[in-house]
């Protein structure tokens, strides 16, 4: 594919009729759960980008801008409150707009930090009306 080619596809993967769609950044380790939830945001009209792990999403956070994230609490390497925690001295509008997935218990001092934070969560497994809520409440206050 050459230059001109990517370019223009990649500006229709990010427009619907001529209208920029906000992009999400989804950093989940896990494909089956970052594809499903890349169909669904893709689903409610949004532009999704998925990387596997902390340290890849820091790298793409320090040079591009995301309208929102979706991060899984525990991964290999820097997990979910690492994450959280660099994203916001890097992009600190964006920790508002952070939303942590989750299909553990929360420990004592996660806990604590979700609560203090006010870091929105979303349990796996997860349902389109879940994902919907969330969009709909990061919507309403930030847009």
């Amino acid at each position: 594919m050459d230059n001109v080619t990517f370019i223009l596809c990649d500006i229709m993967k990010k427009t619907h009729l001529g209208v920029a769609l906000k992009e999400v950044l989804v950093i989940e380790d896990e494909d089956y759960i970052s594809d499903i939830l890349s169909l669904v945001l893709s689903e409610l009209g949004y532009s999704v980008r998925n990387v596997s792990d902390g340290d890849k999403a820091i790298q793409l956070i320090s040079n591009e801008d995301f309208w929102a994230i979706f991060c899984d609490l525990i991964m290999p390497g820097m997990d979910g409150l690492e994450v959280y925690k660099k994203i916001s001295e890097l992009r600190p509008r964006l920790k508002d707009r952070f939303v942590l997935l989750t299909g553990t218990i929360f420990d004592k001092k996660t806990k604590d930090f979700i609560e203090k934070s006010g870091i929105r969560t979303l349990s796996k497994p997860f349902h389109l009306e879940d994902v919907n809520k969330i969009i709909k409440e990061l919507e309403k206050a930030y847009d």
